[in-house]
């Protein structure tokens, strides 16, 4: 399992609900203002949409943060069909992105989760 912690990713994540994601590309992920150059959810596997916890899922399907009233979120999680590495599975050098909406965890290919408002890169 690895940590991760976001704090005050952006104005609009200061507090509730925003969903997480890995994307496919790898370094640099996030040259577009947008983070549209990060691509799509990692998914190296060709599964649907789906939570993190289920047996159908994005391998970059991370679920949903919560940030608190400072704007700082915490994620604590596992999810089979990846793994920290750099291998075809692995998610270091691929980018993170926050999304601006919850992620319903069923609609492909991003869980109808909004614009993406944050991203970053995995390091190791």
């Amino acid at each position: 399992m690895h940590h991760a912690s976001w704090r005050t990713l952006t104005p609009a994540l200061l507090l509730g609900l925003s969903s997480i994601a890995a994307s496919a590309q790898t370094v640099p992920p996030a040259t577009a203002p947008d983070a549209a150059s990060a691509g799509p959810h990692f998914n190296p596997v060709a599964k649907k949409h789906g939570a993190p916890d289920s047996t159908e899922h994005h391998g970059g399907d991370l679920g949903n943060l919560n940030a608190n009233e400072y704007g700082k979120a915490t994620l604590s999680i596992m999810v089979d069909g990846i793994s920290v590495g750099k291998g075809a599975d692995g998610v270091i050098g691929r980018g993170v992105i926050v999304h601006a909406k919850a992620d319903d965890l069923k609609t492909d290919p991003a869980g109808n989760s909004g614009e993406r408002i944050g991203c970053g890169v995995v390091e190791g």
